[in-house]
């Protein structure tokens, strides 16, 4: 690559980590009129038990118009080493066309285990009850070399 000498490129590569937490996730919504309300209760560990999370999201979405949404998430989060934390997270969506939305978010709520300030965009892609949704995430309180990528996947099982 251009402009990198060798030794940034194998410092950037080591920083590549792949999580491997397995989280179980159960939760019930109700809509009323333009506001929707979910809460998801969860318990997390690694593939080895080297520690555990678990907690609730509970979560208020507020649609003004069919093409945008607001929402705000309140996170109580217990973890096993770092202890009970209440993390929060805001943001919006709009629907650009049919299956693609703009997304937005400023968090704290873990992306991996502690609490930090985070700030996320990108784009969530669905077809039928299938969203994938690949963002990149930085931090507001720390330096830019933590900037993550991350691609989250959701299939939600309807009655029919």
């Amino acid at each position: 690559m251009p402009g990198l000498s060798k030794q940034s490129i194998v410092h950037f590569q080591k920083r590549w980590a792949i999580n491997t937490c397995l989280r179980a996730t159960i939760g019930y919504g109700k809509t009323l009129e333009k506001i929707r309300m979910d809460i998801s209760p969860y318990l997390g560990t690694t593939w080895n038990g080297s520690f555990y999370n678990c907690g609730a999201e509970i979560k208020v979405a507020y649609t003004p118009f069919p093409f945008f949404k607001l929402y705000l998430n309140i996170n109580p989060h217990k973890d096993s080493d770092y202890g009970y934390k209440t993390c929060w997270a805001a943001g919006g969506s709009w629907q650009v066309s049919g299956g693609i939305a703009v997304v937005a978010e400023w968090r704290t709520i873990p992306e991996y285990r502690m609490k930090e300030n985070r700030i996320r965009g990108g784009f969530r892609f669905t077809c039928g009850t299938l969203e994938v949704t690949p963002e990149i995430s930085m931090p507001t309180d720390a330096p830019a070399h933590t900037l993550r990528m991350l691609v989250s996947f959701n299939y939600t099982f309807e009655k029919r």
